[in-house]
């Protein structure tokens, strides 16, 4: 059975100062007491449980697009630290999906992007070493096209770099990040096929 740790469900407020807000600032994500077994509960400034959740955590990413590159983030949290990835993060309440994945990659990356459309719905169930679910993602990933900026990652993400799709063999990435570039560049490319391009 499926519990959360006890200690987890302080809610962060931005509005009574107890949950840092604002662009790239940080210290935005907060870890709350210890778990059991060693387990810290991630939260963002939200308030929602991103490890042991009460429910799925809604989240977006973005297939991002420069010049025939890709954009790959290197993630520098749990879960998949070191691994490479679509940029993204979780949806705050209230927030449109689109305008998540706009902040995201801002906050991310430092870029401005125009999000198009949704190309892929990706859950993610992740248990720990004893069986109990640690992390739930729904994860709608968007195709973006990349408007302005420099990469400049953020404290959440190792490293950022545009990448031919070629060489997507040569990063460790995520499971299925590979596929979900793959097939958004292949749907695009037959769109464009389709109207002369």
């Amino acid at each position: 059975m499926l519990r959360r740790p006890d200690g987890i469900g302080t809610t962060l407020r931005p509005d009574l100062g107890n949950a840092s807000v604002g662009k790239r600032e940080p210290g935005a994500v907060k870890t709350a007491a210890a778990a059991p077994h060693g387990a810290a509960a991630v939260l963002f400034e939200g308030g929602v449980n991103r490890e042991y959740p009460d429910h799925p955590v809604l989240a977006v990413g973005a297939v991002v697009v420069k010049d025939g590159k890709v954009l790959l983030a290197k993630r520098g949290a749990e879960p998949g630290r070191g691994l490479w990835s679509l940029p993204g993060g979780a949806v705050h309440p209230g927030e449109e999906l689109k305008v998540a994945v706009a902040r995201e990659l801002r906050e991310e990356c430092g870029i401005e992007v125009v999000v198009e459309e949704a190309a892929e719905v990706v859950e993610r169930m992740i248990p720990d070493a004893e069986g109990r679910l640690r992390y739930h993602y729904v994860i709608l990933d968007y195709r973006a096209r990349w408007l302005q900026g420099d990469l400049s990652p953020s404290e959440e993400v190792e490293e950022a770099r545009w990448v031919d799709p070629g060489d997507l063999h040569q990063y460790r990435m995520t499971r299925g990040t590979a596929d979900v570039i793959r097939r958004l560049l292949a749907r695009q490319h037959d769109g464009l096929r389709g109207l002369g391009g």
